[in-house]
């Protein structure tokens, strides 16, 4: 089965878009937010594969986490996954409510 890539790829740009301007995140930030989603490599890999410093990619990670209330790329992740399931993510995004709680993915009801 073959599936057109480019209706995702102009998605998730925009998507990424939209992060960068609601979180002001810097560009090398983006880069670096969009590696860590699409590759799920270690700092160290990441660092590498852009030509930084392990350190440097911790620093850039840590202002990451400040701009989007998140502690951990794991976090991080779930707030993009999560925020990309939701039907209303195709017309508008919010930054999260770091008060509410979140149910995991697995207790999500399949749309039915």
């Amino acid at each position: 089965m073959f599936i057109d890539k480019m209706p995702l790829k102009l998605f998730m740009d925009s998507y990424f878009y939209r992060l960068k301007k609601d979180y002001s995140i810097s560009r090398r930030e983006l880069q670096i937010l969009k590696l860590l989603v699409t590759q799920g490599k270690s700092n160290r890999e990441l660092a590498q594969s852009i030509g930084i410093t392990e350190s440097t990619m911790k620093n850039h990670l840590a202002h990451i986490f400040t701009k989007t209330k998140t502690n951990s790329a794991r976090e991080l992740q779930a707030l993009i996954f999560r925020d990309l399931l939701s039907p209303m993510s195709l017309y508008s995004y919010e930054p999260p409510d770091k008060s509410k709680t979140y149910e995991p993915a697995s207790e999500v009801p399949s749309g039915s």
